[in-house]
């Protein structure tokens, strides 16, 4: 059960998101909040593990809020504002709820949190996660390990192709690889990152599904090599 509490400045939308956590079992509404100062001092004090939170408050807005937080619980903002500019790959936010929205897409959301709050505790190392976890947008965005095609490195950001739309997310081609499992990807240049299985030849590049050609950097051959005895074909044309 997760000990949560609810931030809005509105009486309205106060008592619906308190309707709505009632109606859901593994929510344990331990406080709701119209002041987001007093909000804060709860938080500082006392064990939460979720916060709907709104974003615009008067004298604290929401942002300020999670900001100023040394503990920061998951977060599902709750805004009537769908452009709203805020930078939420620092808020760990779960979910981003566009006002007026019903109990179906409430608990969704409530879903999306339970399941982040089962990967960040499950007991790491046992090769049992099918899923990981990435910021972007506002949002933590599940993504099944066995959906990735490939993994492009932009700048400060990585694309993860996953089927459908790509993810964009603010972290290092380091940090990426560390989440997935050490031998089902491998990194063939500075800038993609693959998965072992997709992989259908290997000659100066490599060739995923779809016929997607990845270069292999110079640095990266010797890597490139160790797999070529794990089942793929190499043609030296």
């Amino acid at each position: 059960m997760l000990n949560c509490i609810i931030i809005d400045d509105e009486p309205l939308p106060l008592e619906l998101l308190s309707s709505y956590s009632s109606q859901v079992k593994a929510l344990n509404m331990v406080g709701k909040f119209n002041d987001p100062q007093k909000a804060t001092d709860f938080v500082r004090n006392n064990p939460v593990d979720l916060m709907f939170l709104d974003i615009e408050m008067p004298h604290l807005n929401g942002i300020e809020l999670v900001k100023s937080l040394p503990f920061k619980p998951m977060v599902i903002f709750t805004t009537a504002y769908p452009d709203y500019a805020v930078d939420g790959f620092e808020l760990n936010a779960i979910d981003y709820l566009l006002k007026p929205f019903d109990l179906e897409r409430f608990k969704k959301a409530v879903e999306k949190a339970i399941e982040y709050k089962d990967f960040v505790t499950r007991p790491k190392g046992h090769g049992t996660e099918k899923f990981i976890f990435v910021k972007s947008e506002y949002k933590a965005v599940k993504i099944n390990i066995n959906d990735i095609q490939y993994i492009e490195g932009m700048d400060s950001y990585v694309k993860i192709f996953a089927g459908g739309r790509p993810v964009l997310s603010l972290m290092s081609m380091k940090a990426m690889l560390e989440l997935l499992p050490p031998d089902e990807f491998i990194r063939v240049h500075r800038s993609f990152i693959i998965p072992i299985s997709k992989v259908k030849s290997i000659r100066n590049k490599v060739f995923l599904v779809g016929e997607k050609e990845i270069p292999i950097g110079g640095t990266y051959e010797d890597v490139v090599e160790k797999f070529t005895n794990r089942g793929w074909s190499k043609d030296n044309g």
